[in-house]
Order: C-alpha cells, then sequence, then structure tokens
C-alpha cells in the first residue's frame, strides 16, 4: 500500500505514485475553484504539502481519494477567500 510505506518509511517513490494516481484529480479541483492556473498550481501543492504533513491521520487508505479531494476543495475555498 502506498500511503503505508509513505507514512512508515518515507519511501519517495511511493509519495511520487500516490501523486501521479491522485494528482489529476486534485488539480482539476484546484483549477475549477480557483479558475487562476498559477493558483491552481499553488492549490495544488498546497493539497500534497497537507498529505506530507498529515498522512498518518488518514484512517481508511482506501478513502484517500476523497480525503484528498476534501483537502483540495478546502484549500482552494480558504485561497479565494483570500
Amino acid at each position: 500500500d502506498l500511503l503505508a510505506r509513505w507514512v512508515t518509511v518515507r519511501d519517495e517513490a511511493a509519495f511520487t505514485a500516490l501523486v501521479r494516481r491522485h494528482g489529476p484529480t486534485v488539480r482539476a479541483i484546484a483549477r475549477s475553484r480557483l479558475g487562476n492556473p498559477a493558483d491552481a498550481d499553488d492549490g495544488f501543492q498546497a493539497t500534497f504539502l497537507v498529505l506530507v504533513r498529515t498522512a498518518g491521520s488518514v484512517r481508511d487508505p482506501d478513502q484517500l481519494g476523497p480525503w484528498l479531494y476534501g483537502v483540495a476543495y478546502r484549500t482552494a475555498a480558504r485561497h479565494r477567500a483570500r
């Protein structure tokens, strides 16, 4: 499991695979919520930074996609509020 490998041993290949797998969805959310490509890129990066910092808090690895969706949505909403 990629998430477990990232959480336990900080396997960079596992994290890269997670970004490849979930990145398109996260980027699409950021683009749809923020519009500006530079802002969308910032939102994309911020979402995966949250994953880097809090991956251990994902209770169900099978729900990582929805978890990332929620993080991306909230990140974009906060960015828009600024």
